[in-house]
């Protein structure tokens, strides 16, 4: 509250004392004048008057007259610190820039002291827990409790690390920040808030307001004033009740304006908001409405997604309305750009952080922060809609014998963004024994068996892989038919297949009960089976049905194993399960604490390493750990893994892909694809990591060959058509890989990457305009630049694509110095081109072993510098 407004709340009150209690309502409605908030805080003066006793020995009018105003404190001396002036006021009290006034040394603080007329027994007893929490808090994006103490008045108070910077969304606009650079900054305010989480200390007053930004970009979160404590025997403080519900309301997630118990959850929603504020200007409920229709709203509304939001005026917290107009200039778009930008991951991600139900969102804030560097590293994230193309996540994982590997199936993606391969050499499945084997249904009562069913479905799908002369349909193709209506025909002519699988897993006596039927294109059954077993005998089952498949599709049935990879510990089997639900949900630390556990109860359990592999490898490639670290321990525990059982289709797959983009040992993660291959030849996920190695061998038939296979494989999944329309315009056969990569657009128009090489597809074929078209189109803001830059170059218009071109190395150039080069080739600047492709070489780019096939790089390929390159990247010649 500004010094003025108090001067009149002081008015205000005071005039209500010279009123009878029956009398102050009307007086208070014309003095107010619907003034909300003045008449909130003279209400609240009026009651702290009346309640004052024992702990405020002098009553609020006395106090207001002393202690209120900035000036009776400004030069007092408080300790060793002289108070110079106020510089905030919060919901409990004003904060002070002082000074250190002993002489010993200079030194600016802030100093918090409660507002006198808030001084009743809950207000003190939170800003005992605030000092407590500050105290108990070692963060660098957290402010830091320097000392504490109390006034002669006896009023509590907190000298705390002086911040000199600007609230978040302010310091954002004020320097025009890009979408990117918003979502950067913002993940360190998630780094803050996980850390206090860890701690057990849920924030609950998360803000633009409690969130400044110093002069070097550092974030500082502010304010732990109405943090509730989750573990109260650390902090010897009383729960919150439920009427206590301090908070501001715009920023306030559903349970808190409810009264309801407050979680982790409960940050989250707030940092959703918060997000959803920096990436449109606007909050997710209008805030020009009146408080109590923006809490009804916030507990009974869905909100606009953020891309929608720029279709109309915004408004920025504390300031007048600003046009989509603005509001895009000051994020370095266009209005269409940024709703481009916006729609699609961002938008999901945002609305997955404000869901209504606290268990919907998602599950840490560690999480949250990663599905954002997957978007920034232009990785599928996890908040889209369980839809059957975007899971692109699971390709290894659903192809597995014995184990999820999630991790393969993450990098694979972007192995897949990058190009894919397939190898004539290798026997594959005939088109005549084909089947489908559909999610397993969840019937128990409690919805309790989902991670049998996942595990029994991904683990039948790597047994069948073995399986000579069988083609399996890609589970990101099958699982779109889930719970389908459709008849087994119309199934099988989707899925291109002669027959289809589906099965059901519920709970009896204890026991898990499975019944499965096999079924016929023209609807004969073929084969039906029932098991009723322990949940650790799990393994016995997939081998069981998958002997019974084979032999109901006349194939020889694969040889039966004693299976030293399976744990006959019920205890390590659940501690797996778990590890894998939390690397399911993106919080890879906590699923490598299970896999842990996991193998603490077993060590002989082949799948536990290769999924702690694959979680340490996910970890290195996110960035998350050092590459070294990460790839050292995935290593280690691969050999574990094949130390327990070789015939580890998933784990040779693992294995190979590490030796590829980590270690640059081309012949060895050859042997090691072509391993996984022999043991699973059905494995959509193998099959695509040996067609990424193909083409960057610049082994483009085989590549194509191995496409076409993934194509077969999952043959309604977007991505799939995009690997292989992108391996064609590397061979040289643009006209083939314009048709392929509109297939992908058409299944998912908002596939990545399509648009870009469907512009350089067409500048193949001396058709700029339809280049520049495409090019326009690009949902990747990096791709889109290099695109257009060629495609203007192209046009012969030399000034737009030098713009492009600059554009793109501001925005983009630190991660995308392989993509600067191409544009330097292509527009014939040879010299330029070789120092970005040394660039990406010092980066370590993991596009960059492309360069052997690259057909952009074809003019210079004759330069004795770009044979030393690939003599680095130790590709053959």
């Amino acid at each position: 509250m500004t010094p003025e407004r108090w001067e009149r709340a002081k008015e205000v009150v005071q005039g209500a004392w010279e009123h009878d209690v029956a009398e102050r309502g009307v007086y208070l409605d014309e003095a107010c004048a619907g003034d909300q908030e003045m008449r909130a805080e003279v209400e609240s003066l009026l009651a702290s008057d009346q309640n004052a006793s024992g702990f405020l020995a002098t009553p609020v009018r006395e106090l207001i007259q002393q202690a209120t105003l900035p000036e009776y404190w400004a030069g007092r001396r408080l300790g060793a610190y002289q108070m110079v002036r106020e510089i905030g006021h919060g919901g409990m009290g004003t904060v002070y820039l002082a000074e250190r006034a002993d002489g010993e040394y200079r030194m600016q603080v802030a100093i918090k002291l409660v507002s006198p007329h808030l001084c009743t027994e809950a207000v003190l007893r939170r800003f005992r827990t605030e000092r407590q929490v500050e105290a108990s808090l070692d963060h660098p994006n957290i402010t830091r409790l320097l000392d504490g103490g109390t006034t002669d008045d006896g009023l509590p108070y907190l000298v705390m690390e002086y911040v000199d910077g600007v609230r978040i969304d302010a310091w954002c606009d004020s320097r025009k920040l890009s979408v990117r650079d918003r979502l950067k900054l913002f993940r360190q305010v998630c780094a803050a808030v996980q850390s206090a989480h860890e701690k057990e200390i849920v924030h609950r007053d998360i803000k633009p307001g409690n969130i400044l930004v110093t002069a070097d970009g550092t974030i500082k979160l502010l304010d732990f004033g109405i943090s509730k404590v989750l573990n109260r025997e650390l902090f010897d403080t009383p729960e919150t009740t439920l009427g206590e519900t301090p908070m501001t309301p715009e920023y306030a997630s559903p349970e808190q304006i409810r009264g309801l118990r407050v979680g982790p959850a409960t940050d989250i929603y707030s940092l959703g908001v918060v997000l959803y504020q920096l990436l449109t200007g606007s909050l997710p409920f209008a805030s020009q409405r009146e408080q109590r229709q923006v809490m009804r709203a916030i507990c009974e509304e869905e909100p606009l997604k953020p891309s929608a939001a720029i279709h109309q005026e915004t408004v920025l917290a504390g300031q007048q309305g600003m046009v989509a107009e603005t509001t895009s200039q000051a994020r370095g778009e266009s209005p269409t750009g940024l709703r481009r930008l916006l729609s699609g991951d961002l938008d999901n991600i945002v609305l997955k952080a404000l869901r209504k139900e606290p268990e919907r969102r998602y599950p840490t804030v560690r999480a949250l922060s990663e599905d954002l560097d997957r978007f920034l590293q232009d990785l599928p994230v996890e908040a889209r809609k369980d839809s059957l193309p975007y899971r692109s996540l699971k390709f290894l994982k659903r192809n597995r014998a014995l184990i999820t590997v999630g991790m393969i199936s993450a990098v694979l993606v972007l192995a897949v963004d990058l190009g894919s391969r397939k190898s004539s050499r290798y026997n594959l499945a005939p088109d005549n024994a084909s089947i489908a084997v559909l999610p397993f249904a969840d019937i128990s009562p409690g919805k309790d068996q989902k991670y049998f069913a996942e595990d029994l479905t991904d683990g039948l799908l790597g047994m069948l892989a073995s399986i000579p002369g069988l083609r399996l349909s890609g589970r990101e193709s099958s699982s779109k038919f889930q719970g389908s209506t459709q008849n087994v025909a119309a199934i099988c002519k989707a899925l291109n297949v002669s027959a289809v699988l589906d099965a059901s897993i519920g709970n009896e006596g204890g026991h898990a009960k499975i019944n499965a039927h096999l079924r016929a294109a023209d609807g004969r059954q073929l084969w039906a089976g029932t098991y009723n077993r322990e949940a650790n005998e799990i393994f016995a089952v997939q081998e069981e049905m998958t002997q019974a498949i084979a032999v109901a599709l006349n194939l020889k049935p694969p040889k039966r194993t004693a299976s030293p990879s399976m744990t006959t510990t019920p205890a390590a089997y659940r501690l797996f399960l778990q590890g894998e639900y939390f690397r399911d949900q993106g919080n890879v630390p906590q699923a490598i604490s299970y896999f842990e556990q996991t193998l603490g109860k077993d060590r002989g359990y082949a799948p536990a390493w290769v999924a702690l592999a694959d979680a340490h490898a996910q970890m290195a490639g996110g960035g998350t750990i050092p590459a070294a670290e990460g790839y050292g321990k995935a290593r280690e525990e691969l050999e574990s893994a094949l130390a327990l059982n070789p015939h580890l289709a998933e784990a040779h797959a693992l294995k190979g892909y590490i030796k590829m983009l980590h270690e640059r040992d081309w012949p060895g993660a050859d042997a090691s694809v072509q391993r996984a291959l022999a043991l699973a030849p059905g494995s959509d996920g193998a099959i695509r990591i040996a067609a990424f190695l193909a083409r960057i061998l610049g082994r483009l038939d085989e590549a194509i060959v191995l496409c076409r296979r993934a194509v077969e494989l999952n043959p309604i999944y977007y991505n799939s058509y995009k690997n292989l329309g992108i391996t064609l315009y590397y061979a040289g056969r643009p006209t083939e890989a314009t048709g392929t990569l509109q297939k992908a657009l058409e299944l998912n128009p908002k596939t990545r990457y399509a648009h870009a090489y469907l512009c350089l597809a067409n500048l193949a074929e001396s058709r700029p305009q339809e280049g520049l078209t495409e090019a326009e189109k690009e949902l990747n803001p990096g791709y889109r630049l290099s695109a257009l830059a060629m495609a203007y170059q192209a046009l012969g218009e030399r000034a737009k694509s030098d713009a492009s071109l600059r554009e793109l190395i501001a925005e983009q150039g630190a991660d995308l110095s392989y993509q600067v080069a191409e544009v330097y080739a292509f527009r014939g600047e040879k010299e330029l081109a070789f120092q970005w492709l040394d660039r990406a070489y010092a980066q370590n780019s993991d596009s960059l072993p492309e360069m052997k096939a690259d057909p952009l790089f074809a003019d210079i390929r004759s330069d004795a510098r770009y044979s030393a390159l690939l003599q680095k990247l130790r590709l053959p010649q």
